[in-house]
């Protein structure tokens, strides 16, 4: 790559991204996280750093959350959300964690700092604790599951083609 392509291709403008992992236990309950920080509950994840691809760095924030080590391998999906007022550009992955053993669950370690607990809880339970846009996110993403594909939405909304 050349110098001025290079210099070029910095100074577009770069959306913030982040990944996260869709896991449920034996029942079907979906796993969300207690931030220290926020009110609304969370799927396992994070940010996407530097130089680090989604797929690594849904790994890393599932190995530094929960203290499990995972290799996600299937893209549930890829939503795009634009900025308003609360928050800027974003790319979220949902990759599939999948079914989590009871031993895998006696695992589970918190980082105190940052998650206060864990919870497995039913669709309808969830909706109750996170942020609408997350909940359509797993619903969708639980619904996804039985495809082969991944899917491209906006906004949690599938986009018609």
């Amino acid at each position: 790559m050349s110098n001025d392509h290079k210099a070029f291709s910095q100074s577009l403008h770069r959306k913030r991204t982040a990944a996260g992992a869709l896991f449920t236990n034996a029942e079907g309950k979906v796993l969300l996280v207690v931030p220290t920080y926020k009110t609304e509950w969370e799927i396992p994840g994070g940010t996407v750093e530097e130089n680090e691809s989604p797929k690594e760095a849904c790994e890393r924030e599932v190995q530094e959350e929960l203290g499990i080590t995972v290799s996600v391998e299937r893209l549930l999906r890829l939503d795009y959300r634009a900025e308003n007022d609360h928050a800027t550009e974003l790319l979220i992955f949902l990759f599939e964690g999948g079914e989590l053993s009871d031993a895998e669950i006696d695992k589970i370690s918190l980082p105190a700092d940052e998650l206060s607990a864990y919870h497995f809880l039913t669709l309808n339970e969830a909706r109750q604790k996170v942020l609408p846009s997350l909940y359509q996110l797993v619903e969708s993403g639980l619904a996804q599951r039985q495809s082969s594909h991944s899917l491209y939405t906006e906004y949690s909304s599938a986009v018609s083609s």
